[in-house]
């Protein structure tokens, strides 16, 4: 039996490991069953203030190259740097040319939003992945993120997106067919909230027999409500 063949995985570019946003995750873990993956991570700030993005960010481009098993998956940490723009684009596509050659993926699905540029490929079938919209609220960020989206999109051998809406907007803004890719749900798990406990948490936020609007998921500082 001849060895199995690689696929690299990139997640989005602030997805921690421990993240409730498991799009990549998920899929990693069961083309694990398949195929040798490696799934490259690294460390996100613990809140937005300016001290834990420079800890994380110190912490990212001090890291040494390391591989470790977990979940049946090859997770690989590189040094990683986060900006200026420009020169972080040059250093991570070098780190990550570096791990692409030792490792000769014959996937490669890519969901980074900027930070993961990717190299000149020979072999590998690239996959860029669209987990969100491709914008940013400052000007200067979204020119670089429109600026890095087109570039990777040229590269690319297949695009995919998580909505239906996603896919039209890149279809419309780049003129690249885009792939409906949608997120899976444990439906045993998201499904199992009883009557009772519902109760119960009406009376703990005191709107029994009040309308409730609800919203879950992640826009910008709004997170994690429901």
């Amino acid at each position: 039996m001849g060895a199995r063949r690689s696929i690299l995985v990139i997640p989005p570019s602030f997805v921690a490991l421990e993240s409730y946003r498991r799009r990549d995750r998920e899929l990693a873990r069961h083309l694990a069953e398949s195929y040798e993956v490696y799934y490259l991570s690294w460390r996100v700030p613990e809140d937005r203030t300016l001290p834990s993005r420079i800890r994380a960010g110190w912490d990212d481009l001090l890291q040494s190259p390391t591989v470790y098993q977990e979940e049946g998956l090859n997770l690989v940490r590189l040094p990683t740097l986060r900006g200026p723009f420009e020169v972080a684009r040059v250093y991570n596509r070098a780190w990550l040319s570096k791990l692409i050659r030792q490792i000769s993926p014959s996937y490669i699905f890519n969901a980074s939003t900027y930070l993961h540029p990717m190299p000149r490929l020979k072999d590998a079938v690239y996959c860029y992945d669209f987990h969100d919209l491709p914008v940013a609220d400052s000007f200067l960020y979204r020119r670089v993120i429109d600026r890095h989206v087109r570039t990777e999109i040229k590269k690319a051998d297949l695009l995919t997106a998580v909505s239906h809406g996603i896919a039209e907007y890149l279809e419309h803004k780049y003129g690249r067919s885009v792939h409906y890719l949608p997120n899976g749900a444990d439906m045993a798990r998201f499904e199992g909230v009883t009557q009772d406990e519902v109760e119960r948490i009406r009376e703990r936020f005191g709107i029994v027999g009040k309308f409730v609007i609800g919203y879950i998921g992640y826009f910008g500082g709004w997170s994690g409500l429901g």
